[in-house]
């Protein structure tokens, strides 16, 4: 399950993501996102696309749906950015998120490479 570098991409995201999500219950910021359990969904779906690592086209359509949820995140909470010289919470979410999209595509574009790969070896047989 870990051989592949598109797993070790999703293992940092799900990891990233937890952190995100511990931070959010701690910080005092609630926000709509927050409240509804936005945070908790980068987790959940960077799990369950490291597990089904052997259904690669239902891999990559989650990892789809993480960068949406990412750049929702992003979207979001730049609408709160303050332009002060320390980085408070928004800023941290913010870095965090696209670090995020950015495994999460790198991922994406492993997974769809590999498929790729599968698919032309199949057709040769």
């Amino acid at each position: 399950m870990i051989q592949r570098l598109q797993s070790i991409y999703l293992l940092v995201l799900f990891l990233s993501s937890s952190y995100l999500l511990y931070e959010s219950k701690s910080a005092l910021a609630a926000t709509f996102f927050s409240d509804n359990y936005g945070f908790a969904l980068g987790p959940l779906f960077s799990f369950v696309t490291l597990l089904l690592f052997k259904k690669r086209t239902i891999q990559a359509f989650f990892c789809f749906v993480l960068i949406v949820i990412q750049v929702l995140q992003i979207g979001i909470y730049i609408q709160k950015v303050d332009f002060a010289l320390s980085l408070g919470w928004t800023e941290g979410v913010i870095i965090f998120s696209l670090f995020n999209t950015i495994l999460a595509l790198l991922a994406r574009r492993l997974i769809l490479k590999d498929e790729a790969l599968v698919r032309s070896i199949d057709r040769i047989r």
